[in-house]
């Protein structure tokens, strides 16, 4: 059983600070749980102690995805009331002061507060597998810690509706502060490379058009709510005031922009320095040279358009700010994004917090991340990509990632294995032979996007390369090649080359048409790419002493992944048929269900959907329409693989388009 742990004192005046957490959770929640928290949370909505209260209001609780609870619904879970008096009574210990004691309470342990909280556990049933609150509260960790209970500390996320995919954090060690992001992201060996911008990554989150203006001059200044836990406690000495005089140090008044945060109980007095009022946050930095922020999510937003940015306080994205490698900023970037921010609704679910207890690997995290922001996600993002065509063209390198993540989420069983990868190289008049060769060792997920750089010998300049991918069937697909030439151990500077098609020389399989990328479908076991790259070296890039280093991207599918999409297509057609087509389209869809293996809990959904559908379509088909369309909702990102792409089951079969 699962508890959540509410605060239960008024540290700004305001009974149940978390009230909106509270009626989210039970209005999310799909089982019975615990909640530790004061009674001032449980009354009704239309007494007078709800009076005014925000969290009633019908916008703001459609926006959140909540309702105020019925007695039915509460009386549903379990509760252990807690003393919201004990502030009152430790205040003169914090010299009166509210805001003292709330920082106590998020960064000390008070006596009082871990006895009463043995006390409340005591009394909640002697299963609970964890408990969830909201912000830090180090006397509920050492609490929890004495009895073996996780805590998953959880917050609204930086980037949120309507300008984004709305996100939440949810962290082990902790939120605003002490969090496990960088950690993560310094262990994340598993996590995909994804060969894309930050204009990408921006576009892939936003849910509108959000194209920043040409930058402006000014030096931007970021204020935050005085009496958050982000400024009492995760600031590293900074506040407010504080900010406006370093940016003061390090340019003039006159050339400052400061952003004021619109929950502020306080305004700003006029002065040299402009005043932001600019409609959105993209408009703001759009008039930025580089922002200044102790916490603000306004400082995810800077580095997702691009703009520099220092962050003072312990924000969970600093990692991200402080990367200067532009390489390595986008895949910190990617991580934070993908792996370590939350879907909104997905924080409040049991499954969800029961799967990450479950300690997944960062690639099932992703995965899981993916189907939460919706199964349309991976098709969304892709037509944003190529809607804003960059320097880099689309969002292929993420959408790529997003169809092989989907694939399997719904058992979440993603299956990695380590595959050698081997690079040979030759003259003209030359032959491969092991003696001329690189190895690397990769861990592959099916359907993830894998990124392997070789480094050639010394002063070898080869006229051709041979890629050999392992050893498993299905397809190939080399979508991204890079070559370089390391004149010293931290050169890295590598070139894209954007005619792989036309450098192909030999290979090993089908040829499938894949547009400018090279996409091959192997039953050999030994696929391979050979590739003609002599021109490169007669490059001013190749020049002088060094070594040639050459990068591929390439993407691996299964033969049931394919035939699995093949399913998907005749899905479709049984979904568009005339009725007298049926009979013939049941039976080429019953081809390819007999071609896909019954192991993968994924491919025993589909089937038993297909084969609902293909029943009811016999009797009536109407209802096959609509199951078929549900399956097609639920697996978006494979349909959208399937309609651009040829298939295992097109090549083998000879199969119409």
């Amino acid at each position: 059983m699962i508890a959540v742990f509410l605060s239960p004192y008024a540290f700004r005046g305001e009974p149940a600070p978390y009230l909106w957490v509270f009626y989210k959770f039970l209005a999310s929640i799909e089982e019975p749980i615990c909640f530790m928290l004061s009674a001032d949370y449980l009354a009704a909505p239309g007494s007078p102690a709800m009076d005014g209260r925000a969290e009633l209001d019908p916008a703001r609780a459609a926006a959140l995805g909540y309702a105020a609870p019925s007695a039915e619904v509460l009386a549903r879970h379990h509760f252990a009331l807690m003393d919201s008096g004990l502030m009152q009574q430790l205040l003169p210990r914090y010299g009166g002061n509210p805001l003292a004691f709330f920082k106590a309470y998020l960064s000390e342990e008070i006596p009082e507060l871990m006895q009463e909280l043995r006390d409340n556990l005591a009394t909640l049933p002697p299963d609970i597998e964890a408990i969830a609150t909201w912000s830090n509260c180090p006397s509920l960790a050492t609490v929890a810690a004495e009895q073996g209970i996780p805590v998953v500390y959880m917050e609204v996320g930086p980037l949120r509706n309507p300008q984004y995919r709305s996100t939440g954090y949810l962290d082990f060690s902790g939120v605003n502060g002490n969090t496990e992001a960088e950690a993560r992201n310094a262990k994340a060996d598993d996590f995909p490379e994804i060969a894309a911008t930050i204009d990408d990554l921006r576009r892939g989150f936003a849910l509108q058009q959000l194209e920043r203006a040409p930058k402006g001059d000014m030096l931007g200044v970021v204020l935050q709510v005085e009496d958050d836990s982000n400024l009492l406690c995760y600031n590293n000495g900074y506040d407010n005031i504080g900010l406006i005089t370093r940016a003061m140090i390090e340019e003039c008044e006159e050339r400052l922009l400061i952003r004021a945060h619109p929950g502020s109980r306080f305004d700003l007095k006029p002065s040299k320095a402009a005043r932001d009022l600019s409609p959105s946050v993209a408009a703001f930095l759009g008039e930025c040279r580089k922002v200044l922020s102790i916490n603000s999510s306004v400082g995810l937003e800077a580095i997702l358009f691009d703009v520099p940015v220092d962050v003072f306080g312990e924000a969970s994205y600093r990692y991200v700010a402080e990367e200067s490698d532009p390489i390595q900023r986008v895949r910190k970037l990617s991580f934070y994004l993908f792996a370590y921010l939350v879907p909104f609704d997905l924080m409040f679910s049991s499954s969800y917090i029961r799967f990450r207890l479950g300690k997944p690997t960062e690639s099932q995290i992703v995965a899981r991340h993916l189907e939460g922001y919706g199964v349309s996600a991976a098709e969304e993002l892709s037509l944003q990509g190529c809607s804003h065509a960059s320097s880099t063209g689309t969002l292929g390198a993420i959408s790529e990632n997003i169809d092989g993540a989907v694939a399997e989420p719904v058992a979440y069983n993603l299956q990695a294995e380590q595959a050698c990868l081997k690079l040979y190289y030759r003259d003209a008049d030359g032959y491969y032979q092991e003696e001329f060769s690189r190895s690397e060792v990769a861990i592959r997920v099916d359907g993830f996007s894998q990124c392997i750089r070789f480094t050639l010998p010394a002063g070898l300049k080869p006229e051709f390369v041979r890629f050999d991918l392992g050893t498993d069937e299905g397809t190939y697909e080399l979508a991204e090649m890079r070559w370089g030439w390391k004149q010293s151990a931290d050169d890295d500077t590598l070139f894209p080359l954007f005619d792989l098609s036309n450098r192909l020389v030999a290979f090993d399989g089908i040829r499938m048409n894949a547009d400018d990328k090279v996409k091959l479908l192997s039953a050999s076991g030994h696929p391979f790419f050979e590739l003609s790259v002599g021109d490169l070296w007669a490059s001013d890039h190749a020049a002088g002493e060094g070594a040639g280093v050459v990068e591929l991207r390439f993407i691996h599918h299964s033969s049931q992944f394919e035939t699995l999409l093949e399913a998907l297509r005749q899905g479709e057609r049984l979904a568009r048929v005339e009725s007298d087509e049926t009979s013939e389209r049941l039976r080429e869809a019953m081809k390819v269900l007999d071609s896909v293996n019954e192991s993968s809990a994924i491919q025993r959904q589909l089937m038993e959907r297909l084969l609902d559908a293909m029943s009811s379509m016999s009797h009536k088909l109407g209802e096959g329409n609509e199951l078929i369309g549900t399956m097609e909702r639920d697996l978006s990102s494979l349909v959208d693989f399937l309609r651009n792409r040829p298939t295992l089951w097109s090549k083998i079969k000879g199969g119409g388009k």
